[in-house]
């Protein structure tokens, strides 16, 4: 099943960036793409499955007008690229109904991961700005001893290491498609990790699984 995108930055150099990367990838198509003051126009004609956002600095007006358009298409998920890592922007662009903020510094397979994520539903956070939120609510993240991951996690984990989609996952461990989503948002949580990728490579790091 495709994945249809629209690419949006105020930067012509960031969206051709971010559609190279996307265009690489059998499963993502890019259907549209503008600056921030093409949205209005463009969203409502394409109606994409994921918005790829680009804001490279906090400007709350631009989340007003963000929060507006996605009223307007709820089905809409939309993933943020932000060059503010603050936990306050993330707060408010959460409020406003982005599903994934990532910090600018990820890799092109986080990006990719993330958008397949937000697409599943999932909430997509990078791990710098899940540590701020929940330092400013007084709750610390937990640990590896803490929350060890379960039999079956460890099995899901495994296979996304091997790079399967969620539905051969389903297919290979013989249960849903629902599931082994539900069993990779909290992998993700007890690694404290952004995305598939993230959560394979601290999983390896730490040595719960191997390639």
């Amino acid at each position: 099943m495709t994945i249809n995108l629209y690419v949006a930055s105020d930067s012509a150099v960031v969206r051709a960036g971010l559609r190279a990367i996307v265009e690489g990838t059998e499963d993502l198509l890019v259907a549209g793409e503008s600056g921030l003051d093409g949205l209005r126009e463009g969203l409502p004609t394409v109606r994409p499955d994921i918005l790829l956002l680009e804001l490279p600095s906090g400007d709350r007006d631009d989340l007003e007008l963000l929060g507006r358009l996605i009223s307007e298409i709820p089905e809409m998920g939309v993933l943020l690229l932000s060059g503010d890592p603050g936990e306050g922007f993330a707060r408010a662009a959460l409020q406003a109904g982005v599903r994934g903020y990532l910090l600018r510094d990820v890799s092109p397979d986080e990006i990719i991961h993330a958008v397949r994520a937000v697409d599943q539903g999932l909430t997509v956070l990078h791990p710098a700005t899940t540590q701020a939120l929940l330092q400013r609510s007084g709750i610390q993240p937990p640990t590896a001893a803490g929350e060890p991951l379960s039999t079956r996690e460890l099995g899901v984990l495994q296979l996304l290491a091997e790079g399967l989609p969620s539905k051969t996952i389903a297919t290979r461990l013989q249960i849903s498609e629902h599931t082994v989503k539900f069993h990779v948002g909290s992998i993700l949580g007890k690694l404290g990790a952004a995305s598939r990728t993230e959560a394979v490579s601290t999983a390896i790091r730490r040595g719960l699984i191997a390639l």
